[in-house]
């Protein structure tokens, strides 16, 4: 959300700048890989345990897990779409498509810590409101996952 929160003020000038420009891919860039990051951690480090114990959390955990591979194909398509590329050569449409991307990714990061807090229950509450801060170092990955699907995310 601090990448997000960050960029949105170059989204509110009217015309686009090479500046604002260069700074939003930075900010596009740098985003991408926080959800990328985010979301492999969610799915090798919550939902695959979750859903591999089985028992009456398995319908939510499906639900957030479905919704999170949801959410990254639409940053996905978003990212890859026509005016990502110059966002200057159509300003006005690339600036209504980022805000409302940032706030379909806002009410996803909202729903998703709330089902989070539900899924693993009150001694993560405090750890998901904090929000998730990647490693400085990625770990290792597993020898085999078939838990992740890379295109998925």
């Amino acid at each position: 959300m601090r990448v997000m929160t960050a960029a949105l003020p170059l989204l509110d000038r009217p015309h686009g700048s090479l500046e604002a420009g260069a700074e939003l891919s930075k900010a596009r860039m740098e985003m991408t890989r926080l959800l990328m990051d985010y979301a492999l951690f969610k799915h090798r480090e919550i939902f695959a345990p979750v859903l591999a114990a089985g028992g009456d959390k398995t319908h939510d955990c499906l639900r957030l897990k479905t919704a999170c591979i949801a959410a990254g194909q639409e940053y996905r398509d978003f990212t890859r779409s026509g005016n990502r590329a110059d966002p200057l050569a159509d300003w006005d449409g690339y600036r209504a498509s980022a805000m409302a991307m940032a706030r379909t990714m806002a009410a996803h990061l909202a729903d998703e810590r709330a089902g989070l807090r539900k899924l693993l229950g009150a001694l993560a509450k405090k750890a998901v409101s904090e929000g998730f801060e990647p490693p400085a170092t990625p770990p290792a990955p597993p020898l085999r996952d078939e838990t992740v699907n890379i295109h998925y995310i």
